[in-house]
């Protein structure tokens, strides 16, 4: 093929079209990389044909193989993909037949193409999941491309899914993220969260949920309530665990604290230790200031912290700026700062106005910086002229 033959007779070149042909099929019994290399060589009907020939002789690896090629290949035949979807449907890999025989149903929009996407989801035994995966689709559709139309034709998938089986709590807490998100209407929201509690009052992550709604609306007993029992359900949910004991401090719930504590450090240490989870924890190091935490796992969250903000950066292609010891001006006095949107006529101006004055001006610089306008308040002037270094940003 690569040795410069031309063949200027007709015929001749019918007989090297058919070799191309012949050699096509062999590459397929034998190697997928090659395969890519001469697969347009091919026509669709001649793939179809070849695929359904090793599916007759048993020889299925092949056969989907030849299917996979076909769908690449000609990405809009509606025959490849339904062709896929039926061999992997023989085999009862029922979620491996669900995108195929969904894009024959997009390609070829007919009713046998539809019944058969849907018999793929009532073979599984789920057959409101198609409504759901359509659903979960068309919500993508409409984040890509900020049209409501998508997310109203979402809750429809996920309305017909509750239609098809009730208590599919999928459903339910697709249709609670939607009226929190893309559609809001908290009082929706909050039946479909409540529903799934009915259908399994130990769902975890419906309880943790349930936890930060009530958590927003400062109802402190009610979400802790919740928060204990997601975590009860599943010690293992880092952020039930740690807003557990979060509330319990704030509503100064002392019963089981010891407890909670150890096995609130105990998954911080595990979460640290995972280096294949995300760099998340569920223990924030400004929280863990206050928790009596040992120092050196208190310095590993702010690592964790600063490398989960450096993978932002470099995502967004952020400039990273680093601080050697070795170039940083050395100064005689440690520079303390203090970043604040309560230095004006607040509590917590109120509470710290005469602490300023007591910092060792010998050994410590102190600068305060101020996020909110003057509001020619006592507090803030009687802190600005306490501080060395009041700076309004």
């Amino acid at each position: 093929v690569h040795g410069g033959f031309f063949f200027s007779l007709k015929n001749e070149m019918i007989f090297f079209s058919s070799f191309l042909s012949l050699l096509c099929i062999l590459l397929i019994e034998n190697s997928q990389q090659l395969i890519e290399g001469c697969s347009e060589l091919m026509s669709e009907h001649d793939m179809i044909t070849k695929a359904r020939r090793e599916d007759a002789k048993g020889n299925l690896a092949t056969a989907e193989l030849c299917y996979q090629v076909c769908t690449n290949v000609y990405p809009l035949s509606a025959e490849c993909f339904t062709g896929l979807g039926k061999l992997f449907l023989d085999q009862k890999r029922y979620l491996d037949s669900h995108v195929p025989l969904f894009k024959a149903f997009q390609i070829e929009n007919s009713p046998q193409s539809f019944a058969l996407f849907r018999s793929s989801y009532e073979l599984q035994g789920q057959p409101e999941m198609m409504f759901i995966d359509m659903g979960i689709l068309q919500f993508r559709n409409g984040i890509e491309r900020q049209n409501k139309s998508f997310f109203e034709e979402a809750k429809k998938y996920f309305e017909q899914a509750l239609g098809v089986n009730s208590s599919s709590v999928e459903a339910h807490m697709h249709l609670y993220e939607l009226y929190t998100t893309a559609l809001p209407d908290p009082n929706r929201a909050l039946i479909h969260l409540l529903t799934i509690i009915d259908i399994d009052p130990n769902d975890p992550n419906a309880l943790y949920t349930l936890g930060t709604h009530f958590f927003a609306k400062s109802d402190y007993n009610t979400a802790l309530d919740y928060f204990e029992r997601a975590a009860i359900s599943n010690p293992n949910l880092g952020p039930a665990v740690s807003n557990r004991f979060y509330l319990r401090k704030r509503v100064c719930k002392w019963i089981s604290y010891e407890s909670s504590l150890s096995s609130l450090e105990e998954l911080t240490r595990k979460e640290l230790n995972d280096d294949l989870k995300s760099l998340i924890t569920s223990v924030h190091p400004y929280q863990a200031i206050s928790y009596p935490f040992n120092p050196i796992l208190k310095l590993q969250l702010a690592r964790r912290l600063a490398k989960k903000e450096i993978h932002k950066a470099k995502m967004l292609n952020l400039e990273i700026r680093t601080h050697s010891p070795s170039t940083r001006k050395i100064h005689r006095r440690l520079r303390v700062g203090y970043i604040s949107s309560d230095f004006r006529l607040k509590a917590t101006s109120y509470l710290i106005q005469d602490m300023f004055r007591h910092h060792d001006k010998e050994n410590f610089q102190i600068f305060c910086f101020a996020l909110t306008p003057e509001d020619n308040s006592m507090w803030r002037k009687r802190i600005a002229s306490q501080c060395e270094n009041f700076i309004d940003v």
